[in-house]
């Protein structure tokens, strides 16, 4: 046997032992089990005392089985373990909270002892943690700021000018729950005259607006609270069930495409919230409500869009119920943001002015003042809180509706009931002799003098129709000029009192008014075109 014969022998010896002796795994073969050992028996890993596998919120780890959860027993066994004063365990079997300064050790998973017998919470952790603390400290404390500036409010009320019912807040919304035919319908909330229930709330309108920004706001934080702990649980489990979202996304994708490409969504029935060909006839869960007929001139047709009023254009809103709009599956992906859009489209509206209750009835503005120290103008204080500086915007420009309010008026002239009486009102720090009328719910005074823009605050755009002696509504001049005290708006004397005995708003800014100041018509001065 040669040499060359030899060395093939000795090569298929060396071959047939390797195959038959048992591989020794090596380290990289060992699976990471953090603080513990792997256990070639059971093929798992084995945690040492005080450790064990990662929840199914550490995906990594959870995945490979491996003992990188610390289970904490209390405060001191973190303070003791870890050498930190102020680690606690908030919640026990849990790695320690030690705050932000110890969040961003070890790649922003958390400092950890030395010799392994404890560990911090990371980044994601002090921050979920830390939230909460703040959350909880602010709900068990911020009620007392509420309370407190409710009871200084006690005495403030509001002079009501607006019917609210249709509006989408908190209170409109149990009310309705409550009585789902509740609302009030032309106006009649404005216009009553009897002391009650809602004329007592609105006595204590600026306290009941703080306890009900207060509910809201306890609200709004514990909507947005779970809605982020459902992002925050949906975003760790994205790795995991990355595939299943990817064939979500392709369906969505396919029905987006179906809808685009025909113009249809299949067994989308958009009933009258309008054409369904962009599949988003469900994307607005509350739909202003554009009331027709009657209502229209009382709460619904245009608004102002003034956003710090708080309107945006409409009268009313609705939550769209689904019985005038059934769109199935079209839209049901949008209505996972619903109760955090809910919340903050029902944010409660301050109250329109700070002329009711105890501080009203002593200046003179409370809808129950007599005749003889009822309120006229010229003090700076009072028209302050008649909030005239918070209505920046009407619908001078709307030919449109201008044209609806004056065919609703002229197409059934009501009958006019006027009790005249005497009285002596206070206004422009003087006491005037002047005769009052009572038109429906509103005080009429007449006064033997024109307007001025600047004494008697007079709405700028509303003045100048004035001065050319034009009424807004008929387009007609007039001997005779309501100006509104509410709003400082000003029409002819005949529009004024068909609104006035219909207990209609304001067309110009929709704000109700109970005192009205009669004038003549306009003559050439300093303050007139």
């Amino acid at each position: 046997m040669d040499i060359r014969q030899r060395g093939t022998l000795l090569a298929v010896v060396a071959l047939w032992l390797a195959r038959s002796s048992p591989a020794q795994p090596t380290e990289e073969d060992v699976p990471f089990c953090g603080e513990g050992h792997w256990d070639a028996v059971s093929e798992s890993c084995v945690c040492n005392s005080g450790w064990r596998q990662a929840g199914i919120t550490d995906t990594f780890h959870f995945l490979e089985k491996s003992c990188t959860q610390f289970s904490c027993q209390g405060d001191s066994h973190c303070q003791e373990l870890l050498g930190i004063p102020d680690a606690s365990c908030p919640i026990e079997s849990w790695n320690c909270y030690c705050g932000w300064r110890y969040a961003f050790s070890a790649s922003f998973s958390g400092f950890q002892s030395k010799d392994g017998a404890a560990k911090c919470m990371g980044v994601m952790y002090t921050f979920a943690m830390f939230m909460t603390g703040l959350l909880e400290v602010a709900l068990t404390r911020m009620w007392a700021l509420f309370v407190g500036v409710a009871v200084l409010l006690l005495p403030v009320g509001k002079k009501r000018m607006v019917c609210d019912h249709h509006r989408a807040t908190l209170w409109s919304s149990l009310r309705l729950t409550m009585r789902p035919h509740g609302s009030c319908q032309n106006g009649e909330c404005v216009s009553e005259r009897d002391y009650s229930m809602m004329r007592f709330m609105d006595d204590f309108a600026w306290s009941l607006y703080a306890l009900d920004l207060m509910v809201w706001t306890y609200t709004l934080c514990i909507v947005v609270y779970l809605n982020v702990l459902l992002i925050w649980s949906i975003a760790l489990w994205m790795l995991v069930i990355v595939m299943l979202l990817v064939a979500c996304v392709a369906v969505c994708c396919m029905a987006i495409a179906s809808c685009g490409g025909e113009l249809s969504c299949g067994h989308c029935h958009c009933g009258d919230c309008g054409n369904c060909g962009d599949c988003t006839c469900c994307g607005d869960v509350f739909q202003p409500v554009d009331a027709t007929g009657v209502d229209a001139m009382y709460w619904g047709g245009p608004h102002p869009s003034d956003p710090f009023w708080g309107s945006w254009g409409s009268g009313g809103f609705d939550v769209n119920s689904g019985g005038i709009c059934d769109c199935g599956g079209c839209c049901s992906r949008r209505r996972s943001c619903l109760p955090v859009a809910w919340v903050i489209y029902t944010c409660p509206i301050m109250p329109e002015n700070a002329w009711g209750g105890f501080v009203g009835y002593w200046m003179g503005t409370h809808v129950a003042t007599p005749n003889e120290r009822a309120y006229l103008g010229g003090n700076a204080w009072i028209d302050f809180l008649g909030f005239h500086w918070r209505r920046r915007a009407d619908l001078h420009d709307d030919d449109d509706w201008r044209t609806r309010v004056y065919n609703f008026l002229a197409a059934s002239p009501q009958p006019l009931e006027q009790r005249v009486s005497s009285m002596t009102g206070r206004g422009h720090g003087t006491a005037m002799p002047l005769n009052s009328l009572r038109i429906g719910a509103a005080h009429v005074k007449v006064i033997s003098r024109p307007f001025d823009l600047e004494r008697d605050r007079c709405f700028e755009s509303s003045f100048d129709d004035y001065c050319h002696n034009l009424c807004w509504i008929c387009q007609q001049g007039n001997a005779q000029y309501d100006m509104w005290m509410s709003c400082r708006h000003i029409f002819c004397a005949e529009c004024s009192s068909q609104m006035l005995v219909r207990g209609m708003p304001c067309p110009l800014c929709r704000m109700a008014s109970s005192s009205i100041l009669r004038g003549v018509g306009p003559r050439k001065g300093p303050h007139t075109i």
